[in-house]
């Protein structure tokens, strides 16, 4: 059941099944999800428009798109994010500072990621 601390999560992912886990895991540690968004231009939509405390990012949409565009709108917001690859950091030209979690995914890393941005936040999480 999703906590009212928790984090709004904007998830951008194209592949169903990575999406659906990772919106179940953010569900059961008490975040609430934005999306999830399978294409480019569904995440420009809700990344402009909707209330985001963070980000998930794949960085390959599929089909020749990226997330760049949806980055780029989360910069101008101040909404922080991370991309999610099987890229190399280093192989993503339009990455700036941003963290880069590899897949497959290891929940406890994302989590503990997450636990940060509530602390950064002044929230405790699981009160």
């Amino acid at each position: 059941m999703p906590q009212s601390n928790g984090l709004k999560v904007l998830v951008v992912e194209d592949e169903a099944i990575v999406a659906m886990d990772l919106a179940d895991m953010l569900a059961d540690w008490g975040h609430s999800v934005v999306g999830p968004a399978n294409r480019a231009a569904a995440g420009r939509k809700l990344a402009a428009t909707q209330e985001i405390d963070f980000a998930i990012l794949d960085v390959n949409l599929g089909g020749g798109e990226t997330s760049q565009q949806i980055a780029q709108t989360l910069r101008e917001r101040a909404i922080p994010f991370v991309f999610l690859s099987a890229y190399s950091a280093s192989s993503i030209e339009y990455r700036i500072d941003e963290t880069v979690m590899n897949k497959p995914l290891i929940p406890h890393v994302l989590e503990n990621h997450l636990n940060q941005q509530l602390a950064a936040r002044g929230v405790a999480h699981g009160e």
